[in-house]
């Protein structure tokens, strides 16, 4: 690993606003700053949801609003539209009703943004206001610099988390006179600090607090052996990098990110993958270790012997005979059958 993915990896607890949650860019800051509207809105109902309404009701009030959306999905907030022209993500944005029903549309919280890291030593040199106003005319919306742990002390890293007004990551931004690359930026899965378990925050959690270790809170006195984490009952704290849970939950954000879906959806691709208990992503996706196979060779070999000896000491079929020649060709030892039965393997 080279130092700026160490310099990102070693900072992700100090990548997240309160409690790890990520900061949110919100799409009206990006309609209003580079004039360009969001693609991804969601029409909320003013009373209700859209949850049992006909669909076939939908697509044509819609399109009485706005014509053919590139795509249309129920979602728990109401309508996820994604519009295929600016033209029509402004008329979206202004509708009040989309056919009986009072609406209000609103942009995506996420989907209309992409973020990146780049690495600048020089840019420690500028503050973040600097950077973001140099930037701005190429759709940056915010910059967050990352922090390091170095001797205990946190300190500036060159490398910047940029985030974009589209939802398509560009492969490189001009930063003065340089031209630097823009590698995707995944975050750090999310874990709850008060039940030690992924995919939620402290705010949305209902579960009793329990401590890193795996027994119930206890301030001010220092874990005792044995660990046990919480997510996979392993022999390890709920923050250890080694735990399978962990890694699947790495998997999962890169997943979302990279396919711009969200986290329940990369959650269910990545359980369909992966389905043995405690087994991470990549071990249920590696081949076969090749001593597998070599087993199952040094098994199969004296069988094969044992099934086809029989047929090597017959008599070579007579050449005056084509009958017997071709009775002796279709003749086959019954555990060579079953042999070859056993070795279809699945």
């Amino acid at each position: 690993m080279d130092t700026k993915d160490k310099n990102i990896e070693a900072s992700s607890s100090q990548n997240r606003d309160v409690d790890g949650d990520p900061p949110q860019i919100t799409p009206t800051d990006t309609s209003r700053e580079t004039g360009n509207p969001p693609r991804f809105l969601i029409v909320k109902r003013i009373e209700g949801d859209f949850a049992r309404v006909n669909p076939f009701t939908i697509e044509k009030n819609l399109y009485g609003v706005i014509g053919n959306a590139k795509n249309i999905s129920k979602i728990r907030e109401g309508l996820l539209v994604e519009t295929v022209s600016a033209a029509q993500s402004r008329c979206l944005l202004k509708a009040k009703k989309i056919g009986e029903f009072a609406v209000e549309v609103v942009p995506h919280n996420n989907l209309n943004t992409s973020r990146g890291v780049i690495y600048c030593q020089d840019l420690l040199n500028c503050s973040i206001d600097e950077i973001l106003e140099g930037l701005k005319d190429q759709g940056v919306l915010a910059v967050r610099r990352i922090k390091i742990k170095r001797d205990g002390n946190l300190i500036d890293s060159p490398n910047h988390i940029i985030t974009f007004n589209n939802p398509v990551l560009p492969k490189r931004i001009k930063v003065a006179f340089y031209s630097l690359p823009v590698r995707l930026y995944v975050p750090p899965p999310m874990r709850c600090f008060k039940c030690q378990k992924f995919g939620h925050t402290s705010l949305r959690c209902q579960e009793e607090q329990i401590c890193i270790c795996g027994k119930p809170l206890h301030v001010g006195s220092p874990c005792e052996e044995p660990l046990t984490c919480i997510n996979c009952n392993g022999s390890h704290s709920a923050r250890s990098r080694n735990c399978p849970i962990y890694k699947q939950e790495t998997a999962i954000q890169e997943i979302k990110v990279k396919e711009n879906i969200s986290y329940f959806e990369a959650k269910k691709r990545i359980l369909i993958n992966t389905p043995t208990p405690n087994v991470s992503y990549a071990k249920a996706t590696s081949s076969p270790p090749k001593s597998d196979y070599t087993s199952l060779v040094d098994q199969l070999i004296p069988k094969i012997v044992a099934a086809i000896l029989p047929l090597i000491k017959q008599d070579p079929p007579s050449q005056t005979s084509n009958i017997d020649s071709e009775k002796r060709k279709r003749e086959m030892s019954p555990d060579f059958v079953s042999l070859l039965q056993e070795m279809r393997l699945p």
